[in-house]
């Protein structure tokens, strides 16, 4: 499995991307929790893992932001196989924090574990679970706090397991 390391970064400092990155391949992403932080461009998708060809991939101890974005379409973690996520914060988009919109032969994220995962003022949702390939999915110890929609929105999936999260509905002005 290819790794690639998200180097830690001073207190109020991001790694600049100044475009959304697609994965093609399983990989293992991670970071040293906190310190490990990432900012993209205004109005960009972070990471969009592609199905298939990223099945199984690892993310793990850091955050993901965007820099004011408006667009509801942009999203931060666009999961479109099965994933294993932890520790992973996604901040600010002007979509969804965490998209999972699955059918085949499109996507298939059924099976994919959060533990101590957080959304945080993304303009729609924190998780947005929507699909008939999105089920049987386990969310442990996570949050959406302060987005603009719904902390969670579940939709035509079978089985989701929630543990000790909490799912916050607020409004979010900008």
């Amino acid at each position: 499995i290819p790794k690639i390391k998200i180097p830690s970064t001073a207190s109020s400092y991001y790694w600049y991307i100044s475009d959304s990155i697609t994965i093609d391949t399983m990989v293992y992403l991670f970071g040293d929790g906190s310190s490990s932080k990432m900012r993209f461009a205004s109005n960009k998708t972070g990471f969009i893992f592609n199905y298939i060809t990223s099945r199984n991939s690892e993310l793990s101890d850091f955050h993901v932001s965007c820099y004011s974005s408006t667009d509801v379409t942009k999203h931060g973690l666009v999961l479109k196989d099965r994933i294993i996520c932890t520790n992973v914060t996604v901040a600010e988009f002007g979509g969804n924090g965490f998209e999972l919109d699955n059918s085949i032969p499109t996507g298939n994220s059924n099976n994919s574990i959060f533990t101590y995962c957080h959304a945080e003022q993304n303009r729609l949702h924190g998780y947005h679970i929507k699909g008939s390939d999105a089920n049987n999915m386990t969310f442990n110890v996570c949050e959406a706090v302060a987005n603009g929609g719904l902390g969670s929105v579940i939709t035509h999936s079978l089985i989701i397991i929630i543990h000790d999260c909490t799912l916050q509905v607020t409004d979010h002005q900008n």
